[in-house]
């Protein structure tokens, strides 16, 4: 894994990014990627938003924005067209965190980044979620891996398939260091892992019995920070006591060279 002070990003990130879809390291932490008052403008706009509602799959958590998980490319890209405007307002008054690190990205690596196509869509350029507490379970969100749900039959003819390395991208409008942390486990996607773990295809969630003596890695990440995580490493978030708010999307590097993203 890579640390990055956030005061210090602009070419680390660059060159951290290379690495990361070249699968030389496996993680990147910015450290205060952005400042204090844009997290605030961003977590008050998520709050106050009409489109904020309760995910409707096995998931629990609440959404400003859409999520292609077990959807069909066609029902993901509808819903998106619908969310775009929701999904902007969540940067009024402010800055946009997650197009600043695409442009960065794409800058240092001399490459175009740009929406996942499919059909005449545009996927969305990043999702706002807040995890909700379970009781029974260690969990705010269960362990999982990101690319059995971009592998698999639901996805042909989508682009997001052709991809060689997924990242993850992880932006944290509000989450206090030691609550809510991401933990990943050494341990990667592979379709026989995913067989066995009976998640094929949506990568969610791994049971707590296969994983219970693999060693992991704890980022007591807050309010500020970014992680671009290779997807394919199971990870998942601790429980939190404290309101935590992310922005979730994913990267992936296609073979001629560009760069797509969706959430």
């Amino acid at each position: 894994m890579v640390e990055i002070d956030g005061d210090h990003e602009q070419k680390l990130i660059g060159r951290a990014a290379h690495e990361l879809v070249r699968n030389r390291v496996d993680a990147v932490w910015i450290h205060g990627f952005v400042k204090g008052d844009v997290c605030d403008a961003i977590a008050g706009n998520f709050q106050k938003s009409s489109a904020l509602l309760p995910r409707k799959d096995n998931v629990p958590g609440l959404m400003v924005g859409e999520s292609h998980y077990a959807k069909t490319p066609s029902a993901y890209y509808e819903t998106c067209r619908q969310s775009c405007e929701s999904v902007d307002s969540l940067f009024e008054g402010t800055e946009d965190p997650v197009r600043r690190l695409y442009t960065t990205v794409g800058r240092h690596l001399e490459r175009n980044v740009r929406a996942a196509h499919f059909a005449h869509g545009e996927a969305l350029h990043t999702r706002a979620i807040a995890w909700q507490d379970r009781p029974s379970s260690s969990f705010l969100l269960q362990p999982h891996d990101d690319v059995s749900q971009v592998f698999c039959e639901r996805n042909r003819g989508w682009e997001i398939v052709d991809i060689r390395t997924l990242l993850a991208v992880n932006f944290y409008a509000s989450c206090k260091a030691g609550q809510g942390m991401l933990r990943v486990y050494d341990l990667r996607h592979s379709p026989e892992l995913a067989m066995q773990a009976k998640v094929e295809g949506v990568g969610y969630p791994y049971p707590a019995e296969l994983l219970s003596s693999t060693r992991y890695t704890d980022l007591a990440v807050r309010t500020g920070d970014l992680v671009l995580l290779n997807g394919a490493f199971i990870h998942g978030v601790t429980r939190s006591q404290e309101h935590r708010i992310v922005l979730n999307s994913f990267l992936g590097d296609l073979r001629d060279g560009e760069l797509i993203y969706w959430t």
